[in-house]
């Protein structure tokens, strides 16, 4: 997992997690794992009144990343996550991995992730970067 972040990076993605933990809990997560460098925003229960899958952290977690909402696409493992990409009409990435496995698949993602050092290539796809 690890690579394929570093990779987007490389490629000159700007990276954001949007999550419904604790936001204080993810950034401890991410800084104790050593990848907190690798992303430009986290945005996480606390941050904002609401949760996924409205679009307001989202969105935030976008603009603090210095993207923007349109050409950028979700990565996660579970119906909130199709749903907030649906709420913002954008791709959204399902992995097949997660805890839900290929049943991920009824969430009605954009795409289904298999592993992960196919996801610099579907990122590349899905935001028209790809060759």
């Amino acid at each position: 997992t690890e690579d394929a972040v570093r990779s987007l990076s490389s490629a000159g993605y700007r990276l954001g997690i949007c999550t419904n933990k604790p936001v204080a809990m993810a950034e401890n997560l991410m800084v104790r794992l050593g990848l907190r460098d690798l992303f430009h925003a986290l945005v996480g229960a606390g941050s904002l009144p609401v949760s996924k899958p409205d679009p307001a952290p989202y969105k935030l977690a976008v603009d603090q990343a210095g993207g923007a909402v349109r050409q950028s696409l979700i990565v996660g493992d579970t119906f909130t996550d199709a749903e907030t990409a649906r709420a913002v009409d954008i791709p959204s990435i399902l992995v097949g991995f997660g805890p839900e496995g290929a049943e991920v698949s009824r969430h009605g993602a954009t795409a289904i992730l298999n592993a992960y050092e196919d996801l610099p290539d579907l990122v590349g796809r899905l935001l028209g970067d790809s060759d």
